[in-house]
């Protein structure tokens, strides 16, 4: 992110176990919270999403997009400001989230 030093960002199954194996090697670490969503895997297939946080006013910080085994549907991790509203405003829309198992098995 500068030229003094950049930012990696991953996914990982074992957060904890993943900052401590960083930290020993002398990396800094922190944590951030985000969440998954089950989209349609189409074209446009995020629009209802994104259409849905403009509407509600969430910004998205940033997002990552894949596919997983089931066919038809895309996973999309995000990262936003307000993530208890964003994840309640999903819930009442009727989009499918994610938990940290629930992905992995889906991968």
């Amino acid at each position: 992110d500068t030229a003094r030093f950049g930012i990696l960002r991953m996914i990982v199954d074992d957060p904890t176990k993943a900052m401590e194996v960083l930290r020993e090697n002398g990396h800094t670490v922190s944590l951030t919270d985000v969440f998954a969503v089950c989209i349609n895997d189409q074209p446009g297939g995020m629009i209802p999403l994104l259409k849905l946080f403009k509407e509600e006013g969430i910004g998205v910080e940033y997002m990552y997009a894949f596919v997983g085994k089931a066919t038809l549907t895309a996973y999309v991790i995000i990262r936003v400001e307000e993530i208890a509203k964003a994840q309640e405003i999903l819930d009442r829309e009727g989009f499918g989230q994610l938990s940290q198992d629930e992905l992995k098995n889906a991968l």
